[in-house]
């Protein structure tokens, strides 16, 4: 599929949109605004935006990625991992990457707590700064396996999280806690 624009001409929130929408498939408005940290009215905004540029449809409530999207999403992170493969003629020179902040909602509401790491997220989790129920609704709606796949670029910790999501809340929390314990250690 030819792509006649590149991703990093959209905005950042646009970008954000796309991928979630990259991940998910999916999503509906109110969700995509609690992922971003938007307000509702502004999603639909970027989603008709997006729509003209053929990258998303909206369907009543809820906005889909078209193939269009997700091409310019796949090509984009293809050369994005090119570009992080270090040169054999180059120095490699560290980086400090800034992360976006995953921020736990709950029932359509957010809880004043951001995490920008893994070892964050397994902390939280593990000492039980955040209760199983958060964790479950966060993990069982997708919030939390697409920002992990997305943000922090995991698509392995992000599978592990998404077999958790036909649990139910006791047992979703403490398998969640096996896995992030294992998986910091």
């Amino acid at each position: 599929m030819q792509i006649n624009m590149s991703f990093k001409e959209l905005t950042s929130t646009k970008r954000k949109i796309l991928e979630i929408l990259a991940d998910k498939k999916e999503s509906d408005v109110s969700e995509l605004a609690a992922l971003v940290g938007i307000k509702t009215s502004t999603v639909r905004k970027y989603a008709s935006e997006l729509e003209k540029l053929g990258l998303v449809t909206k369907i009543g409530n809820k906005v889909k990625i078209t193939d269009k999207g997700l091409a310019l999403f796949t090509e984009t992170e293809k050369i994005e991992e090119e570009r992080q493969q270090p040169r054999e003629d180059v120095e490699a020179k560290p980086t400090r990457e800034i992360v976006e902040p995953f921020y736990f909602v709950v029932q359509g509401q957010v809880v004043p707590l951001r995490v920008f790491s893994t070892k964050q997220l397994a902390a939280i989790v593990v000492y039980r700064i955040v209760s199983p129920e958060e964790l479950s609704y966060v993990i069982k709606n997708g919030y939390l396996t697409a920002w992990v796949r997305t943000v922090l670029r995991d698509a392995s910790l992000a599978e592990k999280l998404e077999g958790l999501r036909g649990l139910e809340s006791p047992q979703l929390f403490d398998e969640a806690v096996k896995i992030l314990r294992e998986y910091v250690e």
